[in-house]
C-alpha cells in the first residue's frame, strides 16, 4: 500500500503559536540524549522540548528586522516574516546577506520540524516570488524552496513518523514550486531535482525501517524522473497566465495516479493509461494548449 504526503492545508485548524529558536543544548527528559543547539525536537525518541524547557535567547543576528521576522512567524504570519527577511537581506552588505539567508533558512526548518505533531505548516503564500527575490540579491545559486526542502531531507530526524511529516511539507514545498516554474526547463529541472530527494527519503525511510513510507518515496521518485522525461520533450516556450490552484490539483493528481500505477499489480495497463491522461492534463494545463 502507497502512503502518499498529505500535503496539510493549516488554515482550518486553530494551530498553536510556537517559539522562537533557542540558541543552547538542552538534555531531552525522555531519554536523556542531548539535543543539539537550535533543535526542539529529541533525534533520538522524538520527544517535542515544551516551552518551559527551551531557552528562549536570542536569535544569531541582534537585527532588529530580523527579530521582528521571528515575532510575527511565532504570530503565525508567514507573510509577514519573510517580507521582513527580505528587508534584512536587502540591507544588508553581501557577506552578511548569505549569513542571514542560511539563518533563515536552518531556523524557519527548526520551525516546521518542531511542531509536525501540532500538523502546523507555516508556508508563504507567495513562496516563488520570495524564492526568486532572495535569489536576485543573493545569487542564482540560491534556491529558497530547494534549499528549504533539502534541509527538510537532511533534517537528523530518527522516528519515522516525524520523518514521514517532513517529507509532507517537503512535498508541498516542492508542488508550490512546480506550479510556479516559469517554463518547461525550470520544471524539468525541478522534477529531476526532486527525484534525487525523493531517493533520500527513501533511504532514511529503509534505516528506519519504515518500508511503507520507503515505498511510497520510491514511486514518487519515479514519477518525477518520468515527468521529467516526457516534460523535456515538449517544444512550447510561450505561456499565458494559469491558475495555479487548479495547476496544483491536476499536479497532485497525476503524482496520486502514478503511485496507483506503480504500485498495481492488477490492471497494470489500465492504470497506467490513467497517469498518462492525468500527467498530460496537467503539462497541458502547464503549457496552456494541447500536447502536439
Amino acid at each position: 500500500m502507497s502512503v502518499l504526503p498529505r500535503c496539510r492545508d493549516a488554515s482550518d485548524n486553530d494551530f498553536p503559536s510556537y517559539p522562537i529558536p533557542v540558541s543552547v543544548s538542552v538534555i531531552c527528559p525522555n531519554c536523556n540524549k542531548s539535543i543539539p543547539e537550535g533543535k526542539r525536537i529529541c533525534q533520538s525518541c522524538g520527544y517535542l522540548i515544551e516551552s518551559s524547557e527551551r531557552d528562549p535567547s536570542g536569535l544569531s543576528f541582534d537585527d532588529d528586522v530580523y527579530r521582528r521576522g521571528f515575532d510575527l512567524l511565532e504570530k503565525k504570519d508567514v507573510d509577514g516574516a519573510f517580507r521582513e527577511w527580505s528587508r534584512c537581506l536587502a540591507d544588508s552588505d553581501d557577506d552578511r546577506a548569505l549569513s542571514l539567508y542560511g539563518d533563515i533558512v536552518e531556523k524557519y526548518c527548526d520551525h516546521v520540524v518542531a511542531n509536525l505533531e501540532w500538523e502546523y505548516f507555516p508556508v508563504p503564500e507567495d513562496l516563488m516570488t520570495l524564492s526568486r527575490g532572495m535569489s536576485a540579491r543573493l545569487g542564482p545559486e540560491k534556491n529558497l524552496v530547494q534549499d528549504l526542502i533539502s534541509t527538510l531531507a537532511g533534517y537528523p530526524v530518527q522516528v519515522g513518523d516525524y520523518l514521514y511529516e517532513s517529507w509532507d511539507v517537503a512535498e508541498c514545498l516542492s508542488n508550490a514550486y512546480v506550479v510556479g516554474c516559469g517554463g518547461i526547463d525550470e520544471l524539468a529541472g525541478h522534477l529531476e531535482w526532486m527525484g534525487d530527494i525523493e531517493d533520500q527519503y527513501e533511504g532514511r525511510f529503509m534505516e528506519l525501517e519504515e518500508e511503507e513510507y520507503a515505498q511510497s518515496a520510491r514511486a514518487n521518485a519515479a514519477f518525477c524522473r518520468d515527468a521529467a522525461s516526457r516534460t523535456r520533450k515538449i517544444s512550447v516556450r510561450d505561456y499565458g497566465e494559469r491558475d495555479t490552484t487548479w495547476l496544483e490539483t491536476l499536479y497532485v493528481a497525476a503524482k496520486e495516479a502514478h503511485a496507483k500505477y506503480y504500485n498495481s499489480k492488477l490492471m497494470a495497463d489500465r492504470r497506467r493509461r490513467s497517469y498518462t491522461e492525468a500527467l498530460e492534463e496537467f503539462l497541458e494545463e502547464f503549457i496552456g494548449e494541447p500536447l502536439s
